[in-house]
């Protein structure tokens, strides 16, 4: 089954966000994500960084997610 780029950010989201409510508002909600540099889809990591990069900073810009602000992990 194919996950569009849309349902991997909502589900990156979802698990970031658990647990939320029971942290301080200032401290932002880190969100870890493996980007391919090496091998066969290391075609693909930039364009994948990038993505998530934009998706990232388009929630930041509409307050985040209740309120907190959400930083990208890259592994």
């Amino acid at each position: 089954m194919r996950l569009r780029f849309r349902d991997s950010i909502l589900a990156l989201v979802a698990i970031g966000s658990i647990g939320a409510q029971a942290l301080a508002q200032s401290k932002p909600i880190r969100i870890g994500a493996i980007i391919p540099n090496s091998g066969g889809m290391a075609v693909l990591g930039g364009d994948l960084a990038r993505s998530y990069e934009l998706a990232i900073e388009q929630l930041n810009a509409s307050g985040g997610i209740r309120g907190r602000k959400i930083e990208l992990l890259r592994g």
